[in-house]
């Protein structure tokens, strides 16, 4: 089982020490922890670590594809793609594709990222739910928000956590990245 938004939070406040060890952070501080996690996100989604976004307007009903900008007016619904047409047939998304829908209507954004056979809804979080992408590496995914809490709480973070963050962020932008050309992975 992945750890929690709430493990994955708690841990990054410790990384960042703004908490020591044993110590409970305050519910108020688990909320911003949520808020900041979302907002990471949000940032690796919309500005490509997952993949380049393509931008589609819609007035109608549309079934989205993976790492897609959708924009909905007019009460149009985004179905999520469950499958993808490529050369090989009918696959899966790619693991970690992302995609945004933004509801011009109900002046609404909300983004998902594709883990482990499903479409997460990123924006929507509880801190009981699993943390989306921490089965790639609990520590990395924290030390990233730790960085965060650094500077929004002036505290400072080790340069083994400064490391821990770069290293999970290559290795996400290496495998998925849009800056260098993604192969298809062979399906058997």
């Amino acid at each position: 089982m992945m750890p929690t938004c709430a493990e994955i939070i708690t841990r990054a406040l410790r990384k960042a020490r703004v908490y020591a060890a044993g110590e409970a952070p305050s519910d108020e501080d688990m909320s911003d922890g949520l808020d900041e996690l979302q907002n990471l996100y949000e940032q690796w989604g919309t500005g490509g670590m997952f993949g380049a976004l393509t931008d589609v307007l819609t007035s109608s009903d549309y079934d989205a594809l993976p790492n897609q900008r959708v924009t909905v007016t007019d009460g149009a619904v985004v179905m999520l793609p469950g499958t993808v047409d490529r050369d090989e047939g009918e696959l899966t998304p790619y693991d970690v594709a992302f995609l945004e829908v933004i509801d011009q209507d109900a002046s609404s954004v909300t983004r998902y990222l594709y883990e482990n056979g499903n479409w997460i809804e990123t924006s929507g979080l509880a801190l009981t739910d699993e943390a989306p992408l921490s089965g790639r590496g609990r520590s990395g995914l924290a030390a990233c928000l730790a960085l965060s809490f650094a500077e929004e709480f002036g505290a400072q973070v080790g340069p083994g956590v400064i490391r821990q963050a770069a290293a999970f962020k290559t290795g996400l932008s290496l495998k998925l990245g849009s800056e260098a050309q993604r192969t298809a992975p062979e399906y058997y």
